[in-house]
């Protein structure tokens, strides 16, 4: 199983991104349906288990309900390119 069980990663992901975020004194728009540390771990689960199949990794995490609001694929990788 590892060192780490794998329903558990996606909360491992986030707080550690925001972690990161917090310490780099990074700051999302208070407008933004998702945070920073949100799309890290979506971008970070969509590599480990989905070959970077970025629709696939949204729909599972939607289905999932890791987050409470999805923002679309393409916005996804948006803010992907801008961090």
């Amino acid at each position: 199983m590892g060192l780490l069980n794998p329903k558990l990663l996606p909360i491992f992901i986030d707080s550690l991104a925001e972690s990161v975020a917090k310490a780099a004194s990074i700051s999302d728009d208070s407008q933004c349906k998702m945070n920073r540390a949100e799309v890290i771990t979506t971008l970070m689960i969509s590599a480990l288990y989905y070959q970077c199949h970025d629709v696939m990794t949204r729909h599972v995490v939607k289905q999932m309900g890791y987050f409470d609001a999805l923002i679309s694929s393409s916005r996804i990788v948006r803010r992907i390119h801008q961090a």
